[in-house]
C-alpha cells in the first residue's frame, strides 16, 4: 500500500514540477556529509536535531496529531480493521523516515528533504481528525487554523537569505 501511495504521490509531485528524485539526491549530495560549525556535531545530536527540525517543517500542531495518533493507527494495523490504507500509508511513512534519521545519512535539512512524505502521515493521522458524526471536527479546525498560523509566522521571521522572486 504505500509503494502504491509513494508512487502515486511521487507523480502528483512530478505534475506539479517538482523533481522528486532530483531534490533527494542533490539533498543527500550536500547533507550527508557537513562541514564548518555542525561538523563537530554528535551522531546522537544529528538523530534528535533531524526529528525536531522535521516536526517543525510538518508542523507542530500536525506533529501533535500525528504522535496522539500513533496508537490508533498501531491499534488499526494490529486488528486489521478502521481505515487500513491511511494507517499503512502512516505507518510505512512514518518507519521510512525513522529508517532515514537512524541511518544517520542525513544531517540537516531534513524539513526540505523529507516533507514529500507529510501528506503520508497526515493521511495515517486524518482517521483520527475526521468521523462521520462530525464529533471531531473542531480538532481538526484547530489543527488547520494552528497550521495555519505556524505558517505565517514562520513566513514572516524566517526570510529566505536569497529571495526566489
Amino acid at each position: 500500500a504505500f509503494g502504491v501511495g509513494l508512487l502515486g504521490g511521487l507523480a502528483l509531485w512530478r505534475v506539479a514540477g517538482i523533481d522528486t528524485v532530483g531534490v533527494f539526491t542533490t539533498g543527500l549530495a550536500e547533507h550527508s556529509s557537513i562541514t564548518g560549525p555542525a561538523s563537530g556535531r554528535t551522531y546522537g545530536v544529528w538523530v534528535w536535531l533531524n526529528l525536531i527540525e522535521f516536526s517543525v517543517f510538518l508542523g507542530l500542531p500536525l506533529t501533535a496529531v500525528v504522535v496522539a495518533s500513533l496508537p490508533g493507527i498501531m491499534r488499526d494495523l494490529r486488528r486489521k480493521a478502521g481505515q487500513m490504507l491511511p494507517a499503512y500509508l502512516g505507518a510505512s511513512a512514518l518507519v521510512t523516515l525513522l529508517a532515514l534519521d537512524v541511518s544517520g545519512v542525513v544531517r540537516g535539512e531534513t524539513g526540505r528533504l523529507w516533507l514529500l512524505f507529510a501528506p503520508y502521515l497526515a493521511a495515517g493521522a486524518a482517521p483520527r481528525l475526521l468521523s462521520e458524526n462530525g464529533s471531531r471536527r473542531g480538532v481538526l479546525i484547530a489543527t488547520c487554523a494552528l497550521t495555519g498560523a505556524q505558517l505565517l509566522i514562520m513566513a514572516l521571521t524566517m526570510q529566505p537569505i536569497v529571495r526566489p522572486y
